[in-house]
């Protein structure tokens, strides 16, 4: 079924109709703002009368739009303290993957095939091995551009470091594809 348009205003009707409080020109804004869908539908169910048995959905009573709204807020600042240490962790594996790469292959040897995991993993069944190879030669094509693009920098030499560069470039599942040879 498709969702039909529905304006700012008939999206507070709506919200008033199944018993929100709204009070001042503020929600409007919010909502405009922050978007009907993300800030109602992602965090109505806690404010939803579970008794109510009527077609459309109910709010407990005396419930108010800055309620749903500070949880959407709380929830929000949460996920951004999330993302920054999430990051900070990511940057921190990609730094000691590549120094232990590049301590145990070389400092360029990750332009090398070979060294990279290239067998399909039971998860891939819907994958050839011909496109698991394309996948890796796709990455290693990259990481030359990549080079080319710090070189072209004033780099004037390429070590570990450099793959520390490239290693933060690359996406984290494109982690997976180096080797782990024992």
């Amino acid at each position: 079924m498709d969702k039909i348009f529905c304006t700012t205003n008939s999206q507070m009707r709506k919200l008033r109709s199944r018993g929100m409080k709204i009070y001042g020109s503020r929600p409007k804004q919010i909502i405009e703002m922050e978007n009907y869908y993300n800030l109602i539908n992602g965090y109505k169910d806690l404010f939803i009368d579970q008794n109510y048995s009527g077609p459309d959905e109910k709010y407990k009573s005396n419930t108010n739009f800055y309620e749903i709204y500070a949880l959407y807020l709380f929830d929000r600042e949460l996920r951004n303290i999330f993302i920054r240490y999430i990051l900070e962790i990511e940057n921190n594996i990609k730094s000691v993957l590549s120094h232990i790469f590049s301590d145990k292959y070389g400092h360029d040897n990750y332009l090398k095939i070979s060294n990279f995991e290239t067998s399909l993993k039971p998860y891939e069944k819907n994958k050839t091995q011909a496109q698991k190879v394309g996948e890796v030669s796709s990455l290693i094509a990259n990481l030359q551009n990549e080079i080319s693009r710090q070189l072209s920098k004033n780099n004037s030499m390429i070590s570990h470091h450099m793959l520390i560069r490239i290693c933060a470039f690359l996406g984290t599942g494109q982690h997976t594809y180096f080797r782990n040879n024992k």
